[in-house]
């Protein structure tokens, strides 16, 4: 492989991982909206089965991959930017989110 290949070839990866990057902040902000409605709605008892089920025994489920910490987080950006100031989702994904967190 000669050195124009190279370059070639580590633009195009790192124009992938970039975009990657924004799809997954994208998603973690629409996992954030749908986490909100079903707590809102307390969906959490419909998914479990049981009416006498908590939003924290839902947290617990497995297959939620992030810790209730990064939940709480998550939800308070998206009362605090998508609810209180209709900003789009799709204009947070263009901001870190620990500097969301911390705004």
């Amino acid at each position: 492989m000669n050195e124009q290949q190279k370059g070639e070839q580590a633009l195009f990866l790192w124009n992938l991982v970039k975009r990657l990057e924004e799809t997954r902040k994208l998603q973690f902000l629409q996992i954030g909206m749908s986490l909100l409605e079903i707590q809102g709605r307390q969906l959490y008892k419909e998914i479990l089965g049981d009416e006498n089920s908590t939003w924290v025994t839902f947290l617990a489920q497995p297959d939620l991959l992030y810790s209730r910490n990064q939940i709480y987080e998550l939800g308070r950006v998206i009362k605090y930017y998508v609810v209180n100031f209709k900003i789009a989702i799709e204009d947070l994904a263009k901001i870190k989110f620990d500097r969301l967190v911390k705004m």
